[in-house]
């Protein structure tokens, strides 16, 4: 598979992305509403051993995910396979240009995977449409894993409680993380989180925030996952 071939699969956005052109640019009013994607693996693929519900994308149920950040980084979970898996990366917006694509490769450890986003991709106020695509075999186009899902940058940061990030407690970066969910930042929350926990992976503060975290995004399964208790997290660049 190549991005060539995944830009083919995924052309036609057709008339969601007209209607997600025209949503309420309030973060948490937008939480409200539902946009076309899937966070979860574990379709009919055959021999994918990647294909499982524990392949997962940490974003809201509804499909969105909101940040202030101007280079965010989007988090997927993946499960312990027996060899790497190449991975195409596409974020696109509600015009259907691609305005980023990376390919990329996945380890073999169970792990939450993030891939950055360059500063300076997304305008505030816009909406982006990405697709983490995985490809099962190469040279079957039909045998790809595809989690999608939608990004929006807004322009209304949750003011750090302390002079310098470096300078952030715990107990300040949990604040964070509430006062991003109260903000409806939840990509923000979750990167938040994901950065507590692989700093942090034996705080029980952390640990129960975490845990909340799933149960509110619809994702319980992965909270018995082992990473869940060794978490390791990769920058996949």
């Amino acid at each position: 598979m190549n991005l060539t071939t995944l830009r083919r699969v995924m052309l036609p956005i057709g008339v969601a992305v007209s209607l997600i052109a025209t949503a309420s640019l309030n973060p948490v009013v937008a939480q409200r509403n539902e946009f076309p994607g899937r966070r979860l693996g574990g379709g009919s693929r055959g021999d994918c051993a990647i294909d499982t519900p524990a392949l997962a994308a940490l974003n809201p149920a509804n499909n969105l995910g909101v940040t202030a950040r101007p280079q965010p980084v989007l988090y997927f979970a993946m499960p312990k396979v027996d060899q790497s898996y190449g991975v195409d990366f596409l974020l696109r917006d509600t015009k259907g240009t691609t305005v980023y694509e990376t390919t990329l490769t996945t380890g073999t450890g169970e792990a939450v995977v993030g891939v950055p986003i360059p500063a300076g991709t997304l305008a505030v106020d816009q909406d982006y449409q990405w697709y983490f695509a995985i490809a099962c075999h190469p040279d079957d186009p039909a045998q790809m894993v595809v989690l999608s899902g939608w990004l929006r940058r807004v322009d209304t940061p949750v003011e750090a409680s302390v002079d310098t990030p470096t300078a952030m407690t715990v107990e300040h970066k949990l604040e964070q993380v509430g006062a991003e969910k109260a903000a409806g930042l939840w990509s923000d929350a979750i990167a938040t989180l994901v950065e507590l926990r692989q700093t942090h992976p034996d705080h029980p503060a952390v640990h129960q925030q975490w845990t909340q975290l799933l149960q509110t995004l619809s994702l319980e399964n992965l909270a018995s996952q082992s990473f869940a208790s060794q978490f390791e997290v990769k920058l996949l660049q």
